[in-house]
C-alpha cells in the first residue's frame, strides 16, 4: 500500500506510515511521476486534483485533502473514476479565527482605537466565520452574519443582507470559492459591492483569493485611499498583484490557517478517513501537547495594547507581513517562488490555547479566556 503525501503535511510519515508505504512529493509544482504508483494521494490546495493528475495516478483509489477548502479537487472528475475523497473541513478555523483577531487588534494598536462597540460584518458563516463571531462577540464587537445560502438550508439561521454587512466598520470574508450556481463567490465583492463598504471602513480577505475582484480593489486602494485592507489571500497566487500587496495594511502569504495545531489537526482528520475507508485500526494519535505552553505577563497594560500583547506571543502577523514585503522588489517568477517558500518553511505557530496570562485586568481575562488562553489567578 503505497501512500503519496504532500510533503507540507504535517506528521506525514509518522502518521501514514502506520498504515502503509509513506512517501512524500512537491505540491507546487507537481512531478505527475511522484503520484504513478500512489494508491492513496493526500494533497494540499496547491494541487490541482483533476483529469491530468487522474489520468496520472492510475492505481489510486482515495483522495485525501489536508485542507478545509476543496475546491482545488474536480469533483465531476473524481465521481467519473469512482474515486472517493474526504477533506479536513474545519481543521484550520481556529489558526484562522485568530489571525482575524491578531490582525484587528494590531489595527486598533496602531489607530488608537477602542473596538468594542464596532460592528463587523462577517459574510461566510460556516466553520470559521462562526468562530469569527464568537471572538468578536467576547471582544465586544457587534456581529452582523451574512450567509445567503446557508439561510437557504437552514432554518434557524436568519442572514443579513450583503448592504447591511458591507456598510459595518469592519467587514471580514470568510466563504468558499465557487464559479456556479446562484450563490456563487468567484468575485463576489465587485465594483459594486466594494462601494458599498464605507470610507475608512476595515477589509479583511482571508477567504479565497478570488471572492474578491482584484481590478476594483486596486483602484479603490490606489486612487481612493479609504480602505484599510488586510489579507492572507489573493487573486492570483502565488503572485499576487505588486501594488495591492504595497497597499494592504497587512499582507501575509496564505498562512493564516497555518497554526501547529490546524496542521496537525488537519493529518489527524484524513489519518482518521483514510483509516476509515481501508478498514484499518487508527493507532497514531496526533501530539498536540508537545506545542507546550508561552506565558505572557500583562502588567501595567489593558484594553487593546494588553489583548495584543497576549495574541502577539503567540502570531506576531507584521512578522509575515515583513517577509512579504521583502518580495515587493523581486520580478513576477522570484515572487512566486518566495510565496510558496514562505508557505513551505512556515515556522511553528501555536494557536491562543498554548497561551498563558497572568496579571490580566479583569475585562482582559474574560475575552482572553473565551479565546482559549489560560489565566493565571494573580
Amino acid at each position: 500500500m503505497l501512500i503519496a503525501l504532500d510533503e507540507n503535511i504535517r506528521e506525514a510519515q509518522a502518521s501514514f506510515g502506520t498504515i502503509g508505504v509513506a512517501r512524500t512529493f512537491q505540491g507546487r509544482p507537481l512531478d505527475l511521476s511522484a503520484i504513478r504508483d500512489a494508491d492513496i494521494i493526500c494533497v494540499r490546495s496547491v494541487t490541482k486534483v483533476n483529469e491530468e493528475f487522474l489520468k496520472a495516478a492510475p492505481k489510486v483509489k482515495f483522495i485525501a485533502t489536508a485542507t478545509s477548502g476543496s475546491e482545488h479537487l474536480d469533483k465531476e472528475a473524481l465521481k467519473a473514476h469512482n474515486i472517493p475523497w474526504a477533506a479536513a473541513r474545519g481543521s484550520n478555523a481556529t489558526s484562522v479565527t485568530e489571525w482575524v483577531m491578531a490582525v484587528l487588534l494590531l489595527h486598533a494598536c496602531r489607530n488608537k482605537q477602542t473596538l468594542s462597540g464596532k460592528s463587523i460584518g462577517i459574510i461566510g458563516v460556516g466553520e470559521v466565520g462562526s468562530r469569527v463571531a464568537k471572538y468578536s462577540e467576547a471582544l465586544g464587537l457587534k456581529p452582523v452574519l451574512c450567509d445567503p445560502p446557508r439561510a437557504e438550508r437552514d432554518k434557524d439561521f436568519t442572514s443579513a443582507t450583503y448592504e447591511e454587512a458591507l456598510s459595518c466598520d469592519i467587514v471580514t470574508l470568510h466563504t468558499d470559492l465557487t464559479t456556479e450556481g446562484p450563490h456563487k463567490t468567484y468575485h463576489l465583492i465587485d465594483a459594486e459591492k466594494l462601494s458599498r463598504i464605507k470610507e475608512g471602513a476595515v477589509l479583511i480577505q482571508a477567504s479565497r483569493g478570488a471572492v474578491i475582484d482584484s481590478a476594483p480593489l486596486k483602484a479603490r486602494l490606489m486612487k481612493v485611499r479609504d480602505l484599510d485592507f488586510y489579507a492572507d489571500v489573493w487573486e492570483g497566487e502565488p503572485c499576487p498583484d505588486k501594488d495591492i500587496l504595497c497597499c494592504a495594511q497587512i499582507a501575509t502569504p496564505h498562512i493564516a490557517g497555518y497554526s501547529w495545531d490546524g496542521k496537525l489537526r488537519g493529518t489527524e482528520m484524513i489519518y482518521s478517513a483514510v483509516c476509515d475507508f481501508l478498514g484499518k485500526e487508527k493507532t497514531w494519535r496526533a501530539p498536540y501537547e508537545q506545542g507546550g505552553k508561552i506565558e505572557v505577563d500583562l502588567s501595567g497594560l489593558t484594553g487593546e495594547k494588553a489583548l495584543y500583547k497576549a495574541v502577539s506571543a503567540l502570531y506576531d502577523p507584521e512578522r509575515d507581513d515583513s517577509e512579504m514585503c521583502l518580495t515587493l522588489d523581486m520580478g513576477d517568477k522570484k515572487r512566486a517562488e518566495r510565496f510558496d517558500e514562505l508557505r513551505k518553511k512556515y515556522p511553528k505557530r501555536l494557536e491562543f490555547s498554548h497561551g498563558v496570562v497572568k496579571n490580566a485586568g479583569d475585562s482582559e481575562k474574560n475575552i482572553l479566556k473565551a479565546w482559549g488562553f489560560e489565566v493565571k489567578n494573580d
